[in-house]
């Protein structure tokens, strides 16, 4: 972070003496996103929330979005928040183990969640209600955690052709958490930890043979053009995560209880809204990439019977890894998570896709708890 923390400091001394000069009763919160513009979690997400915000406290309360590390990269958005540097942003807890590792152990849980509406709020209910460890992580490094997203399943693509589970031995795969390291071990892949601007470069050179990816993406970021198969046989589970609304400790509790609530209110609705629009636009991603010659590939059993025996073992190592990060009740986070995965199954299933259930459902088991 030091690269650009001078800058960014005296960046947000500006915009805090300027608005000091120019009187304004409104209160502009600043986020930092990594990704781009046209990300889903912005265009559907983050932009559409802050105008929820700015509408519901008559615009006494804005957003100011960067996006694409313009003030942070990845690694450095949660000491950015933490610091003030910036006041919310995303933060990936999975890729900040050792500072977040409680809030990091439901990344490793990906292999369990089949359906991205149950993993979505299976994981803001554990981590928002379900456990005190999180929440006294998330004061230790001066954050609130929020809430997140779901993406779309995840599915194993390569820029060579792929017939076997034995081609995959040796091949240089994109791992940026610990779920994603230990699915390259299992299958013999080599690890390489790049940033996510960096794939499509390192694929086109050859640095990089495999990475994890939704439908999405091969359609919207040009991996299409590069990739040659896509193992269609199961999906690798959606990515749940919290912290795409994360807020510097003293911004949050700088705010008055209505504000706090127009925040609170906007998240089921932005979250919700992220998850379902990956997911609608998986179908004509796939179909575009199948046009620009991406194969689809049904491997043989033995893919299968790895893949499941694998994720037997999975379980049981994020809680011993997580343990050993310092995570002592680990055990009893991840029991926490697997009931909410249950519970919300049913909840799921009650409303029959009626959204605006589910986003109510979101609240009344959710953030209305948080208000207090």
């Amino acid at each position: 972070m030091a690269r650009v923390s001078l800058l960014c400091l005296g960046f947000a001394a500006g915009l805090a003496l300027s608005a000091a000069a120019s009187g304004a009763a409104a209160e502009e919160l600043t986020y930092n996103s990594w990704l781009p513009s046209t990300d889903v979690a912005n265009e559907q997400g983050v932009v559409p929330f802050f105008e929820s915000v700015k509408e519901a406290t008559d615009g006494e309360l804005t957003g100011k979005i960067f996006y694409a590390g313009q003030m942070a990269t990845e690694p450095e958005t949660l000491s950015s928040i933490r610091n003030g540097i910036v006041n919310s942003g995303f933060v990936y807890a999975a890729g900040r183990p050792k500072e977040l590792p409680y809030n990091s152990i439901f990344a490793g849980l990906q292999g369990l969640n089949q359906d991205p509406l149950v993993a979505l709020a299976a994981n803001l209910e554990t981590v928002l209600v379900d456990c005190p460890d999180c929440e006294e992580e998330a004061k230790r490094n001066n954050i609130v955690i929020l809430g997140g997203h779901a993406t779309a399943p995840y599915y194993l693509t390569c820029n060579r052709e792929i017939n076997s589970v034995g081609d995959l031995q040796g091949l240089r795969f994109r791992a940026t958490s610990a779920y994603y390291a230990d699915v390259a071990r299992h299958f013999g892949m080599t690890i390489v930890n790049m940033p996510f601007a960096d794939i499509l470069p390192a694929l086109e050179r050859g640095q990089l043979d495999c990475i994890l990816s939704i439908e999405y993406y091969l359609g919207t970021s040009g991996l299409s053009e590069v990739m040659k198969s896509i193992v269609t046989t199961r999906h690798f589970g959606t990515l749940a995560t919290a912290g795409l609304f994360t807020f510097n400790r003293n911004t949050w509790n700088g705010l008055d209880p209505a504000e706090k609530e127009a925040i609170l209110r906007a998240i089921p609705e932005a979250v919700t809204d992220v998850t379902l629009t990956f997911n609608n636009q998986s179908g004509p991603a796939l179909e575009k990439a199948v046009a620009d010659g991406v194969q689809t590939v049904e491997l043989s059993d033995d893919f299968v019977q790895s893949w499941q025996a694998f994720i037997e073992a999975e379980t049981e190592k994020v809680i011993a890894d997580s343990e050993a990060l310092g995570a002592k009740n680990a055990r009893a986070a991840v029991e926490a998570y697997q009931a909410n995965l249950d519970k919300w199954a049913k909840i799921v299933t009650e409303t029959k896709g009626d959204v605006d259930a589910y986003k109510k459902a979101l609240w009344d088991e959710i953030f209305s708890k948080m208000t207090n």
